[in-house]
């Protein structure tokens, strides 16, 4: 399960093998627990991604959805992954060349 905003989720699932949290669909349940995950502080966003089980995150720098996240918790996981960094618990996948699509694999 990829945990990523709302925008990201339909690109995911058409060219993944992968479910996702969220997604741009009408009265999806996931939508509200990737934006608890992504506004929260880093150590509890790693509670609420082990509670829904997530095995990745993924973002899109440039997307607007990440900077708004950001601008509304300047101290939550998104902001920190919005800027290249990112928790422990979290391990980088290498993007290709070009890219702006930023994931991670869920250390559990």
């Amino acid at each position: 399960i990829i945990a990523a905003p709302i925008d990201f989720g339909a690109h995911a699932l058409i060219s993944t093998h992968h479910s996702v949290l969220a997604a741009p669909y009408h009265r999806n349940q996931g939508n509200l627990v990737a934006y608890n995950i992504f506004l929260a502080a880093p150590e509890k966003a790693k509670d609420l991604l082990t509670a829904s089980n997530i095995d990745y995150v993924g973002i899109c720098s440039k997307s607007a959805e990440v900077r708004n996240i950001s601008n509304d918790a300047p101290n939550g996981l998104m902001a920190m992954l919005k800027i290249g960094k990112h928790p422990d618990y979290l391990r980088p996948i290498p993007s290709p060349k070009g890219s702006d699509i930023i994931t991670y694999e869920v250390i559990k």
